[in-house]
């Protein structure tokens, strides 16, 4: 069995927001003690729909932080929110943060949920299954060092490559439920992130 904590990219009940020093800390702690991972939150606003933002880090920023402070302990996103940047923009971060980790991401995705960060922030809420569907017909190619030719209704990419290519077979993780996103796990991961 395998163990993985997650960070601390957010405040808990009374206590303070954690510094990048609290959060450095944890990691090397949770390293040290012999955790398999270390995880993290891809969100804008700490909450859920209905309760007042809260304050959070960014999750991918972080994660390269964390990155360069281990040495063993796997990384990963519970999970990247696919809304927030585009196929090819999050391929070439998860290409650097696992170079800069030596090879230590798992490379976690997601449709998104929270409809309060998504309003604030301008990004689209409908079609998120087709959105997410024609997402990774333009990152996983690009995970596999493929070049990418791709027309949808709301992802495109033309010769779209990675330079430099993954030096790795980056793992996926998707996250979510319901038959087509079973389809989508099916297809394009290695595993599946059934959590609440």
């Amino acid at each position: 069995m395998r163990v993985g904590v997650i960070a601390p990219f957010v405040a808990r009940g009374d206590d303070e927001f954690p510094t990048w020093q609290a959060v450095r800390a944890y990691a090397r702690h949770a390293e040290e003690v012999g955790f398999d991972s270390i995880w993290g939150f891809d969100h804008l606003y700490s909450g859920r729909d209905g309760v007042p933002p809260g304050d959070i880090h960014e999750a991918w920023t972080m994660l390269s932080a964390i990155a360069a402070v281990t040495s063993r302990v796997e990384l990963g996103q519970l999970v990247t929110c696919t809304s927030f940047r585009s196929p090819g923009l999050l391929g070439k971060m998860a290409v650097t943060v696992d170079e800069i980790s030596g090879g230590r991401l798992t490379l976690g995705l997601g449709a998104g949920w929270y409809d309060d960060e998504y309003r604030a922030f301008g990004f689209p809420i409908d079609h998120r299954g087709t959105r997410f569907d024609e997402y990774m017909a333009v990152l996983a190619p690009l995970l596999r060092g493929e070049e990418v030719t791709f027309t949808g209704r709301y992802h495109r990419a033309e010769g779209a490559r990675l330079l430099p290519p993954p030096s790795r077979r980056l793992p996926l993780l998707i996250a979510g439920k319901g038959p087509r996103l079973l389809e989508m796990v099916a297809r394009n991961a290695d595993a599946w992130n059934t959590a609440w």
